[in-house]
């Protein structure tokens, strides 16, 4: 009887950083014998494996006890590979390699987390995949007391993991609908805004991995704020060109300063 061979995944954090590199993970499942794919997740995000796990792929919150975990655990920051398993460390490819071969921006995070696994990132929305809820879609709908029918904007000020998020107030559609904020409410998790995504006359985002969501849907009407250039990151207050988004994501979008 063959043994199982596991891939464990450290990314526990951001969203978006998960959902664009899904690809890494099942490429690794597709190309190599390790085909159980353990990616631990912090708290927050514990219902990914709701609506993104399945028989190979598990989202663990890192808190609980899975194979392997002392080497989650270690402080490695480079590939491990033995007969058991492959470790990934994903969080920290940055300290690793920075820049990228394929961006000069060191802000081009995922790309080098692609490039720390020598895979191409070009693709990625064909390997992610989650599932809908369309009773949860439904129920937030008529928490928010929205009419469908009725025009709104849908914005989202914040980025990062809660509940350590961070906020950019200068975001102000130039138009007369209704706008709608999204923010954290229980029982509901991001996927769980999809029809409301779906239904907005104008989305506007902080640069954050709600995108990743639009982006599969491939919802146009959206506008991304960058998070470089935002009132609580001045440090990093310089022109953003973007570039390490340009080439991954919807090219119809508005990419604002």
């Amino acid at each position: 009887m063959t043994k199982e061979k596991y891939c464990i995944i450290k990314q526990p954090a951001g969203f978006g950083d998960i959902l664009f590199c899904q690809k890494i993970a099942k490429v690794i499942q597709e190309s190599t014998e390790y085909k159980s794919i353990i990616w631990p997740v912090a708290s927050v995000y514990s219902y990914l494996n709701e609506y993104m796990g399945d028989d190979n792929l598990y989202f663990p919150d890192e808190n609980e006890d899975f194979p392997f975990k002392e080497v989650y655990q270690s402080n490695n920051i480079h590939i491990l590979k033995s007969d058991e398993f492959i470790f990934i460390p994903l969080q920290t490819a940055d300290y690793i390699l920075s820049p990228c071969k394929c961006h000069n921006n060191p802000r081009a995070h995922g790309h080098i987390k692609y490039n720390f696994c020598d895979i191409d990132y070009n693709d990625w929305k064909d390997y992610l995949a989650f599932r809908r809820f369309d009773d949860r879609e439904n129920a937030l709908v008529e928490h928010l007391g929205l009419d469908l029918n009725e025009p709104y904007n849908l914005i989202n000020k914040s980025c990062g993991t809660p509940p350590h998020c961070e906020y950019r107030e200068n975001i102000k559609p130039d138009n007369d609908y209704k706008n709608v904020y999204m923010e954290p409410i229980d029982g509901f998790s991001l996927f769980d805004w999809i029809k409301v995504f779906e239904h907005a006359q104008e989305i506007h985002t902080m640069e954050t991995g709600v995108y990743y969501i639009l982006d599969k849907l491939n919802i146009e009407n959206v506008y991304i704020y960058s998070k470089y250039t935002s009132d609580w990151n001045p440090e990093n207050h310089l022109p953003d060109d973007f570039s390490y988004m340009r080439d991954h994501c919807n090219p119809n979008w508005k990419l604002i300063n």
